[in-house]
């Protein structure tokens, strides 16, 4: 479980004010107007709706470990995309890559939770959980938004891509890959 609270939490430092970083990197550095910006997150909005639908469909394939490693690389590699290209639709691109991948985690690891809390201790643990995630988020806005105003936007997106590689690397660490739900046999498609 604990596992879970920590890569929740570094996902969460490390994509938090994503959404605040880039809205000012749409505007300042390539100078698009607030209705651009505005429908450029419509479609994010979509892409998050999207891994909604997503989620169950992946772990009736695989067990929810695996699962949530490949959505945790395909974020990694969303993130990259942010960082590596100079045009705002490919920005674009990694930036729905990653909000579909963190609603995709954010499900997988609600679930997991539900399934492995005893109902005795299921309040403590998830408001300990919910402190571990609430913390993350201003500390994302405090890092984020001190690189971006200091070093530019792009700077805070290779810190954003680092402490998602960091992420990743913990799930590869962790036992987290091996997890699977009791009870319950993952299709194995060849």
């Amino acid at each position: 479980m604990w596992s879970v609270a920590i890569i929740g939490c570094l996902y969460n430092l490390a994509a938090g004010a994503l959404y605040t970083v880039v809205t000012y990197y749409l505007s300042s550095d390539f100078q698009l107007s607030a209705s651009v910006v505005g429908n450029v997150y419509s479609i994010m909005g979509a892409m998050a709706l999207l891994g909604s639908f997503l989620a169950p469909v992946l772990t009736k394939y695989m067990r929810i470990g695996r699962a949530i490693t490949i959505v945790c690389f395909v974020s990694l590699f969303g993130t990259i995309m942010i960082t590596s290209f100079a045009d705002w639709r490919m920005t674009m691109v990694g930036y729905a890559i990653l909000s579909i991948g963190g609603v995709m985690l954010n499900i997988y690891t609600f679930t997991i939770r539900q399934k492995e809390i005893p109902n005795g201790l299921i309040g403590r643990i998830n408001s300990v959980y919910r402190m571990i995630l609430t913390i993350s988020f201003p500390l994302s806005g405090l890092i984020l938004g001190r690189l971006a105003s200091t070093f530019g936007a792009k700077t805070a997106f290779i810190g954003t891509a680092i402490l998602m590689g960091i992420v990743t690397l913990f799930i590869f660490i962790s036992k987290l890959p091996a997890y699977e739900e009791q009870g319950k046999k993952a299709c194995n498609v060849s």
